[in-house]
């Protein structure tokens, strides 16, 4: 399946990414093979089910969930390097108008 130079735009646009010209190319060319595997994926055939809570134990090995005591907020957020009106504040981690 050969991908057009607009559904690579449109695929950008819903992945929020900016794809280069050099890039744009190479993706263009790549694409058929990457929805192939894709697809050989989908198709797979899954032999034996697996284990829901991985590979620590069964789901009769978790405890039991219990409310229990918290910390205080405000001496939490007194530890905080930086907090507002009862949040944690972060720095943002995306550069960009888009963050």
């Amino acid at each position: 399946m050969k991908i057009t130079d607009r559904e690579l735009e449109r695929l950008g646009e819903l992945a929020n990414i900016d794809i280069d010209p050099y890039s744009r190319e190479k993706l263009i060319m790549e694409m058929p093979r990457i929805l192939e595997f894709v697809e050989k994926v989908q198709n797979a055939v899954i032999l034996e089910e697996a284990d829901e809570t991985g590979p620590e134990g069964s789901a009769a090995d978790m405890r039991e969930d219990l409310p229990a005591i918290c910390l205080d907020r405000d001496v939490v957020l007194g530890q905080a390097p930086d907090s507002h009106k009862g949040h944690f504040r972060v720095p943002p981690v995306i550069d960009g108008d888009r963050a």
